[in-house]
């Protein structure tokens, strides 16, 4: 302190830097002490002075410094209402040390201009570059200041997830009147003198400037610990089968509301921003009962509403109509043996169950999603397709269109299929699931993936040695065979058939497709895509070097309550993604057992092992759509290449209009590693982009997850374009990388 003291004493002969260029103090001051004298703006880089002004007798009027808040910009990895809460966090630390207070405007669209006296924090996307993280730029008329902008840097957003709190401190130690203090270990430390060391804890140095401008003793508000008002007038009204419109009337705050917690009974199932919210995935014909709290950006949250309760429509109890007849059959050759097909969707009066798959008049399969493989065909051998939708009751359409297409000569690099699969047992799950399991097949360049039989009809195709059969009727026979196929399309002759009849009555599975995370450990989580009763999970997390790792439990089996889902748990290696080379693809052995048992619709426990790794993990639901009640397409699935590209995929997971789209892929050395489009916009009505991200964390598995620690780099752009609810286009930009792939939703 007695050097602040001395520089400040020793004013009248310090430097100061007025738009970059040093000028003496001496007739400056006295210019501003005796007469008014125009604005002038102030930087921080000299070597000579830390406090602006006289002390005691400059600063902000009043001691006071209002300002406004600019949303423009903002990085969207981070949230305004965690934005604005740091802002408030920062101004408060400098408040409890003397006597400095601030009042918040509200958000407003005004710039950046140092002559408007309008004190404005948000972000610029032009002033910046990594590493500056801020700038502050102070208007003084003599010992007054008249204007303090903060500048962002909208993209370094890296430092600003999960929060940008050393950051907001340091620039408002500048807005309030403080230059960089030639001190290391404080908040205003900083060159040329000292160095910027990140800190959000004021240290002795930094309070004694405060206190030199402004007095002793904190003149700030303290926390905020007041609770927004209880929401009222509550209402919920079914709007389906599925889903629960509420509305309810606005809280109010001393601050303000920035979320509102949903409970479904006692269970928190998700918040929104605003008032109003759709409540999606529950059960027809089902009684809920919800209530609200309002929170604001302190945490501190009102009471819950009254309650209000509805009930989901119930499906008719008799159903005659029949779906849509299935459009835009096409057939492409995947192989000398092997045809696949997509095609357009149907729609039906209650729902589609299935599409039956004729060749030739004859059915030879049948598919719960839109898209299939049909193999066991000849070479050089022309064939033609339809496809009819059916529906639960068994309502079934008409044919589509034709589609014909020829497989590809046998004559090629690799003509020798895998061998035959053997070991198969079934084992019955509840009325409506048998699970299978076999040993795995061998090829002489590697298998890819294996083709489930039932009746002798395809139902599945599985990239792993189990499978779960879903969709079966209770009480009833099957029988199962199992094929094995390499990438060129050869596959070997059936197994051994094997039969196992479902138990009694049919166990309805909850829809769990959707992004999970823990909301403390920001920074990694899973996907759930769900076909039936099968579940495929990846989990998108950090080895213990902190590299982006990915884990995958591609199928499994349900437990007799039909709570808890299990399965082994793959590591696969693969190559580059802009070289992509699938004969390279390797699932591996399973490198662990994991198993997900759901305690809610929108809560799980996570139990794990791999690689000699074990834990726990609560899970939840990651609710982050903003509410959009316009009709759209929904493309939450699982999506892959195709055959061609067998080994990687993107999972888009889609809540009203927005989408959250993670890519597992591989890094040049052949490992595991995924990028987020976290964000995005439709552009066009069937073309959606974002930007694409990497992460560094730490270690997620058998340890504590640092959330802080999280780093996020922008690496270029994702671009979705839709031809039909099953084909896309996936163009992306990594590291300068630009390439396009077709993309299709993945059977399995």
């Amino acid at each position: 302190m007695t050097q602040i003291v001395r520089k400040a004493l020793s004013i009248l002969s310090t430097a100061f830097v007025v738009l970059g260029a040093p000028v003496a103090l001496a007739s400056e001051a006295a210019k501003g002490v005796v007469s008014p004298a125009p604005d002038r703006v102030y930087t921080f880089d000299s070597p000579e002075k830390f406090i602006l002004f006289f002390p005691g007798t400059g600063g902000h009027a009043g001691k006071n410094m209002s300002w406004v808040y600019n949303d423009a910009n903002r990085p969207a990895a981070f949230s305004k209402a965690n934005a604005i809460a740091q802002i408030q966090q920062s101004m408060a630390a400098w408040s409890a040390v003397c006597p400095i207070t601030f009042t918040y405007l509200g958000e407003s669209a005004t710039g950046f201009n140092s002559s408007d006296h309008v004190n404005v924090i948000g972000w610029t996307t032009t002033d910046l570059t990594a590493p500056t993280t801020g700038v502050t730029q102070v208007a003084a008329n003599g010992i007054n200041i008249t204007d303090a902008d903060i500048k962002l840097n909208a993209a370094y957003s890296v430092t600003y997830t999960p929060n940008l709190l050393p950051t907001a401190i340091h620039e408002v130690g500048h807005a309030i009147g403080l230059n960089h203090s030639d001190v290391n270990g404080a908040v205003m430390s900083g060159p040329p003198t000292s160095s910027y060391n990140g800190s959000s804890t004021l240290a002795a140095d930094d309070i004694a400037g405060c206190v030199s401008l402004y007095g002793s003793g904190g003149g700030g508000p303290g926390p905020d610990t007041q609770a927004p008002t209880v929401p009222t007038s509550l209402s919920a009204t079914a709007t389906g089968t599925t889903t629960i419109n509420l509305t309810w009337t606005a809280s109010s705050d001393n601050v303000g509301v920035t979320r509102y917690n949903i409970y479904n009974g006692a269970t928190l199932i998700g918040n929104v921003p605003s008032v109003g919210a759709t409540v999606s995935m529950l059960t027809a014909g089902t009684f809920y009962t919800f209530t609200i709290a309002a929170c604001d950006a302190a945490g501190n949250c009102s009471a819950q509403s009254s309650p209000a309760s509805a009930t989901t429509q119930s499906v008719p109890t008799t159903d005659t109509q029949a779906p849509s007849v299935p459009t835009n059959l096409t057939a492409i050759p995947a192989g000398s043996t092997v045809i696949t097909l997509t095609w357009t969707a149907s729609t039906d009066n209650v729902g589609v169950a299935n599409y039956k798959v004729f060749r030739s008049g004859t059915q030879v399969a049948t598919s719960v999603g839109t898209n299939t493989s049909v193999g066991s065909l000849s070479p050089n051998t022309a064939y033609s397709f339809t496809v009819a939708a059916c529906d639960a009751a068994g309502n079934c359409s008409g044919q589509s269109n034709v589609a014909t297409a020829s497989t590809t000569g046998s004559v090629g690099v690799d003509t020798t299929p895998p061998s035959v699969v053997n070991g198969l047992t079934a084992t019955p799950a509840n009325g409506t699931l048998i699970n299978l399991n076999w040993l795995t097949s061998s090829d002489n360049v590697g298998v890819a993936n294996y083709r489930v039989f039932v009746n002798g009809t395809l139902r599945q195709t599985v990239i792993t040695s189990n499978a779960g059969v879903s969709g079966l009727t209770p009480l009833t026979t099957y029988t199962f065979t199992v094929s094995a196929c390499d990438a060129a399309g050869n596959c070997s002759a059936l197994s051994n058939p094997v039969s196992a009849r479902t138990l009694a009555g049919s166990t309805s599975t909850t829809n769990y497709q959707d992004l999970w995370w823990i909301p403390a450990e920001n920074g990694w989580g899973l996907t759930i895509t769900q076909h039936g009763e099968a579940l495929f999970m990846a989990w998108y997390i950090y080895d213990t070097a902190g590299k982006p790792i990915w884990v995958i439990m591609s199928s499994g089996s349900w437990d007799a309550a039909h709570t808890t889902y299990s399965g082994n748990v793959y590591i696969p290696a693969g190559s580059w993604f802009a070289s992509y080379d699938t004969s390279k693809f390797n699932v591996g052995s399973p490198v662990g057992t994991a198993s997900f048992r759901f305690t809610g619709p929108s809560n799980a426990v996570l139990t794990y092992n791999v690689n000699g790794v074990s834990g726990t993990k609560n899970i939840e639901r990651q609710l982050f759509g903003i509410v959009n009640n316009a009709p759209i397409a929904n493309y939450t699935d699982m999506w892959w290449g195709g055959a061609s590209q067998n080994g990687w995929g993107i999972v888009l997971t889609q809540q009203y209009h927005n989408i959250f789209g993670a890519w597992f892929t591989y890094d040049d050395t052949g490992k595991t590693t995924w990028y987020v489009m976290t964000a995005g916009s439709w552009t066009s009505t069937d073309t959606y982009s974002g930007e694409l991200y990497k992460t560094h964390g730490t270690p997620v598995l058998g340890t504590g997850y640092n959330a802080s620690a999280l780093t996020i780099t922008p690496v270029g752009q994702l671009t979705l374009k839709f031809t039909d609810t099953n084909n896309a286009t996936m163009t992306y930009t990594v590291d300068g990388i630009t390439q396009t792939k077709a993309i299709t939703r993945l059977p399995f």
